[in-house]
């Protein structure tokens, strides 16, 4: 990659994040203490911020500089996972980071599959399910009470990486079947 391909992935990464997170360019120069000018100038790839300028952005935008630099890495592993259990979560996160999917919010919670996905969501899990709604009642968990988390980045790491692991424990038990 070229410098000017770079300066442009950095600016189009920009503006994914701030989009993504419903952030307007004046909101973001508010947070960053950047001028809108500069952040519209950076997603149009006419200006390459400095290290400094993208640690203001990462932190205002609560994402690592690696996902400035390099994209979102579980987004990239979903696609090119070797490890089913782990492109299984990175995906089922990646559909309720985007609102594609969510969790019914009626007033029962357990763990019977149809509180979870009624009649009419006419959705239906083949596998994985008490691993998937615990996955899911996690993200919705955290959701509501994210602010309460001292560690929030470190909580949905946990949170993914004990559902992966339990679903890889499931594959490999059905291939030794």
């Amino acid at each position: 990659m070229n410098y000017h391909e770079l300066e442009t992935s950095i600016g189009e990464r920009i503006r994914f994040y701030r989009e993504t997170k419903n952030i307007s360019q004046m909101e973001l120069a508010r947070r960053s203490d950047i001028s809108n000018t500069s952040i519209s100038n950076f997603e149009k790839g006419r200006q390459t911020p400095s290290l400094v300028t993208l640690a203001k952005l990462s932190q205002a935008l609560e994402i690592s500089l690696d996902d400035l630099f390099f994209g979102d890495i579980s987004e990239r592993f979903i696609t090119a996972a070797e490890d089913e259990a782990a492109a299984i979560v990175n995906s089922i996160c990646k559909l309720w980071d985007t609102g594609v999917l969510t969790i019914w919010q009626g007033e029962k919670f357990d763990n019977d599959i149809e509180d979870y996905f009624p009649d009419e969501s006419h959705l239906k899990l083949q596998r994985f399910q008490s691993e998937i709604i615990r996955l899911m009642k996690g993200l919705r968990d955290f959701e509501q009470h994210k602010e309460s988390y001292q560690d929030s980045q470190g909580f949905l790491k946990a949170l993914k990486e004990s559902v992966t692991t339990e679903i890889r424990k499931k594959i490999v038990s059905e291939k030794e079947k």
